[in-house]
């Protein structure tokens, strides 16, 4: 169930391009990329999408 709901979660085109930026910016792989975002979002008390949108929305930012 859990690697059905990752797939689900991890096919958001926002989500996608929000760990692409992650793997970019700190020189990471997909999985600890998309690791490092649902454990922000947790963090935060955010849904994963809506810290991703955050991401993109500040993607000029060099602070993320």
């Amino acid at each position: 169930m859990a690697g059905r709901l990752h797939d689900a979660v991890a096919g958001r085109p926002e989500i996608q391009q929000a760990v692409g930026l992650l793997m970019e910016r700190h020189d990471l792989e997909a999985d600890p990329a998309h690791a490092r975002l649902r454990a922000a979002a947790h963090q935060q008390h955010l849904p994963v999408l809506e810290l991703a949108g955050c991401l993109l929305h500040h993607a000029e930012d060099p602070r993320l």
